[in-house]
């Protein structure tokens, strides 16, 4: 087979690649412009299917309660089979976008002289085109802006929202009281939000770094040798340093919230035990900083395994893990305690 035929047949399937990754965005968007709407409606209907009653439970109520728990569940795993689909197409997404950069540099491409992916004295990589270029994330919005992260705060509150109709169903049905009902119902639900989206986060996280390893091995990644090598002890003290910095002040952000709320609770309630901050009850705070210190812990968590797998691969071990994860539960049972 000659060169010319070759080049050709790679440049067909550099067009066919293109074409797609146009087909996985537009069913990407597609689903993006039902799946939110329609699940949220959903769950509003089935929430108010319940009526989120407070009175005893009847024959006829148990009927209500065990139809919101069927289409419930239907509609989560509808939801759920949804996300699986597009992480799928997350997956065959990367792969194209993986050959398409391979291809490029067959071709030879050069790079832009006013490409944004530049080397540490300014001056452009040797090979680029339109993958190979693509800039970093740098745009942010209290999150930096990325697909993946976008499509793991759609999905993951939509699948822990189908949570909060089918366990308050499920516990009035089993003749729970509506306080006791709906308090476990909404920290399932936000528990539910937040595993999720943690899960959804964790696979962009081990794709992203499968393909930092296929592009070393296919040599896709240019050699920047003009960079200055850093001092490793230097590095490691850094990296130390920002990895304790930004623990401390998330760690103090988590117990200066709750105690300055605790201590608030604990003073107006003296006062006026039915609503102790305009027309919240004092178990709406509750639930309120239960899913406060939930974030926050998710949080601290998040950030010390990126620290400990990016930078610093002895941080962050079980014993840390481990009084995060009491410590978060303490704070949370203190707050059922109070709700009580």
């Amino acid at each position: 087979m000659g060169l010319g035929e070759t080049h050709k047949k790679l440049e067909l399937e550099y067009k066919q690649i293109n074409e797609n990754i146009r087909f996985l965005a537009d069913v990407r968007f597609k689903l993006l412009a039902l799946v939110p709407a329609l699940g949220g409606v959903a769950v509003f209907i089935l929430a108010r299917r319940v009526g989120l009653q407070a009175g005893e439970v009847t024959s006829s109520s148990r009927l209500e309660f065990l139809s919101v728990v069927v289409f419930g569940v239907l509609g989560f795993l509808a939801t759920l089979g949804i996300t699986l689909y597009d992480q799928r197409n997350s997956e065959l997404y990367n792969a194209l976008i993986h050959r398409a950069r391979h291809l490029e540099l067959e071709f030879g491409v050069s790079s832009s002289p006013g490409s944004t992916k530049r080397r540490h004295d300014d001056s452009p990589f040797p090979h680029g085109g339109q993958y190979r270029e693509r800039p970093e994330k740098n745009r942010r919005l209290i999150f930096k802006a990325g697909h993946d992260l976008a499509l793991a705060l759609i999905y993951g509150p939509l699948l822990g929202a189908w949570l909060f109709p089918t366990s308050y169903a499920v516990a009035r049905f089993a003749s729970l009281r509506h306080e006791s009902a709906l308090a476990g119902s909404v920290i399932l639900a936000g528990i539910g939000a937040v595993g999720f989206f943690r899960w959804l986060i964790t696979l962009d996280e081990q794709d992203h770094e499968r393909y930092e390893d296929a592009a070393k091995t296919d040599k896709l990644i240019d050699d920047d040798t003009k960079e200055k090598p850093m001092n490793p002890e230097k590095l490691i003290t850094d990296n130390f340093k920002a990895y304790e910095d930004g623990k401390h002040r998330r760690y103090q952000l988590l117990f200066a919230v709750n105690g300055g709320a605790f201590a608030v609770a604990k003073l107006l309630t003296d006062r006026d035990p039915a609503h102790i901050l305009g027309n919240l009850t004092l178990r709406q705070v509750s639930i309120g900083m239960v899913f406060f210190t939930l974030v926050m812990s998710t949080d601290i968590f998040m950030f010390g395994e990126k620290m400990r797998k990016t930078y610093l691969h002895d941080a962050f071990g079980w014993q840390g893990k481990t009084v995060l994860i009491l410590i978060g539960a303490i704070i949370c049972a203190g707050w059922t305690l109070v709700a009580r």
